[in-house]
């Protein structure tokens, strides 16, 4: 059963840390973009 726990643990561990990897991409798109527009 620990191990099961384990598992599920490091499975949310790892979806947290995905989505917050993909978060901080598109927030750092977003930054470019918004940089790019500025620009003659």
């Amino acid at each position: 059963m620990a191990r099961g726990e384990a598992l599920v643990a490091c499975d949310a561990a790892r979806r947290l840390a995905v989505a917050t990897l993909m978060a901080e991409r598109a927030a750092q798109a977003v930054a470019e973009g918004s940089n790019r527009q500025k620009l003659p």
